[in-house]
């Protein structure tokens, strides 16, 4: 995945910055981590129900961050891998995802304040 996306940025570093094979190398290389992050995503969170034996997952910090990361990468990498097709065909709809692609980020950001209100006890 890393090579692959390493080559795409360098393709795109070669073109034109606007040009619409640059967007799609960028879109490609956007693929690949969103990919990355699903997989790790999902490993955490199979391992934390698998071995986990806390009643409490919702008092983890790093389930909600987890859970928001998620979330979002499971909605970005749909909208990536269309959005060139919708852009050309449907430009209101382009505009309509990518307003979802901005409400995710609010997603992700009271996750993570969910994530820091959690009450950890200090080990010393």
């Amino acid at each position: 995945i890393l090579l692959f996306a390493g080559i795409a940025i360098l393709e795109a570093l070669n073109t034109n910055i606007l040009s619409t094979k640059a967007i799609k190398y960028t879109d490609l290389t956007s693929c690949c981590v969103f990919v990355a992050l699903i997989v790790g995503s999902l490993t955490f969170v199979f391992e934390i129900f698998k071995f986990d034996t806390t009643p409490t997952i919702s008092a983890r910090p790093s389930m909600w961050i987890i859970t928001g990361t998620l979330f979002y990468s499971l909605y970005s990498l749909p909208f990536l891998l269309i959005s060139q097709l919708v852009l050309v065909t449907n430009r209101q709809l382009y505009v309509a995802l990518y307003s979802g692609h901005y409400v995710m980020f609010g997603f992700i950001f009271i996750m993570l304040a969910k994530a820091f209100s959690c009450k950890r006890s200090l080990t010393l």
